[in-house]
């Protein structure tokens, strides 16, 4: 049986490379998702499965990204109600949940909400909380400390460390293939279910991976991991403008 998969949030980073995904995928039919009110109805009611993906990540306004997240959520649940939709919500959200960020808040706040809907609903819902994911298309300054690097130094800039805090990192594809992975299974009564990273190291260990692409054109690539940097490194033009 085909699933049936809509995904909010379909032009971002994440959305749009799950979208590609889940189309080459032949479990799945991708729903497009909507950009106005008024199809959203048709959208919901026309899903399986809805990966909820959009949402402000970064903004100067703490309050006021805290307040959109969660806006968001309330009229996605507003929607889901309207169609007694009874299907499964996965919420994209963060390794680092527990991090005290208005951003992180309206994770926490928006999975609290999702749950309160799949209880008197009969969905069902679970937050997937997803490591740093990197690839080609990441924005710069934006997406990932592995895009803004990769950026700089394809511009012949040199990468600042301000903290050297450990990361945890899974390249798009992999993050892909876990989602898909995570539907295909099935709901299992788990609330969050967190997406294993690839590779774990410090920043200033990602500096030095990336110089040597720069420094060591050539050399040969050790595994996959390297091989997913290499390909992001690669795919910034020489100059990139902040």
């Amino acid at each position: 049986m085909t699933i049936r998969a809509g995904i909010t949030g379909s032009r971002g980073f994440i959305g749009a490379a799950l979208a590609r995904h889940l189309v080459c995928h032949p479990a799945f039919a991708v729903i497009d998702s909507p950009y106005d009110a008024y199809r959203r109805d048709a959208f919901a009611a026309g899903c399986d499965v809805i990966v909820h993906l959009a949402g402000v990540s970064r903004g100067d306004d703490g309050e006021a990204l805290y307040r959109t997240n969660v806006e968001i959520v309330r009229e996605l649940i507003a929607t889901l109600e309207r169609v007694d939709f009874r299907g499964r919500v996965l919420l994209g959200s963060t390794a680092h949940i527990g991090r005290d960020t208005p951003y992180h808040a309206s994770k926490r706040e928006g999975a609290r909400l999702l749950a309160e809907w799949a209880k008197s609903s009969g969905g069902s819902f679970a937050a997937l909380l997803m490591p740093n994911a990197f690839g080609p298309g990441s924005k710069p300054f934006f997406n990932s400390v592995v895009s803004t690097f990769c950026a700089q130094l394809r511009a012949g800039g040199t990468p600042e460390i301000f903290a050297d805090a450990e990361l945890e990192l899974i390249d798009i594809q992999q993050l892909c293939a876990a989602i898909a992975g995570i539907i295909l299974a099935g709901a299992d009564g788990r609330g969050e279910i967190a997406i294993a990273p690839v590779a774990t190291l410090r920043v200033s260990e990602l500096k030095k991976k990336l110089e040597t692409f720069r420094d060591r054109p050539g050399i040969p690539l050790s595994g996959r991991f390297e091989t997913a940097l290499y390909q992001t490194y690669d795919s910034y033009p020489e100059i990139v403008k902040r």
